[in-house]
């Protein structure tokens, strides 16, 4: 009798042993489980979503010359940038950050551009906008005849104008600037005849003028200054 319990014991050990083993995939062709430890399904990465809001806005006119910029798609961990005077511009590199500088554009010239957002499970191709930038704003600022050699140009601390130049005609050197909102010029600095060659202006900390040039009737340097 003691044998038969154990044998019926050890067939009974067997059978459990079997079913767990069908339960969890081990034989009879069951299917393996997908989910993780804890029986959660592991989800399939995907690529991530397509850029939007770009800054200039698509189709923008007079744009400034800037940065270009656009919203962070969601899932991506970098970006393929293009951007050129052809659609849909040329291939610049890849980024993390959602800024690029296209650095010196033409003024009144469409640029088109793309971005590719990124990730480890694929990419996701961008749709190629475009804007025009502002034309440059030409000022005639001496209308004199010859006038504007040996130019130079410096901005204030409020951003105003100074520009240092030799007047051809006269024989003079010329400073002007907008300091006051409109174009003033002042051909006084230096009576003597046949000075401003080569003229080289600057502006120090408290905004006064410092300009150097040439004195080609004393054969001298010369130095002015409003201080």
């Amino acid at each position: 009798m003691e044998k038969k319990w154990i044998g019926r014991m050890i067939a009974a050990l067997l059978f459990i042993a079997f079913i767990t083993t069908f339960n969890y995939g081990g034989c009879g062709g069951g299917k393996k489980s997908s989910s993780g430890s804890s029986g959660t399904p592991t989800p399939t990465p995907t690529a991530p979503t397509q850029v939007t809001s770009p800054t200039p806005a698509n189709g923008a006119t007079n744009v400034p010359f800037g940065d270009i910029s656009w919203a962070a798609a969601s899932g991506a961990t970098s970006y393929d940038v293009y951007f050129g005077a052809t659609s849909p511009g040329t291939f610049k590199g890849n980024q993390a950050g959602t800024t690029y500088n296209p650095g010196t554009l033409s003024g009144d010239n469409i640029y088109y551009w793309r971005i590719d957002s990124k990730n480890a499970a694929g990419t996701t191709t961008g749709i190629v906008w475009s804007f025009t930038t502002a034309p440059w704003d030409i000022t005639i600022v001496d209308s004199a005849d010859d006038d504007g050699l040996h130019t130079d140009i410096t901005i204030d601390s409020l951003d105003k104008v100074h520009i240092s130049y030799y007047d051809a005609t006269n024989g003079d050197l010329k400073y002007a600037t907008n300091a006051t909102g409109v174009w003033v010029i002042d051909s006084t600095l230096d009576p003597t005849d046949d000075v401003g060659l080569y003229t080289s202006i600057a502006i120090d900390s408290l905004d006064n003028v410092h300009i150097s040039y040439y004195d080609a009737t004393n054969g001298e340097l010369n130095y002015a200054t409003n201080k």
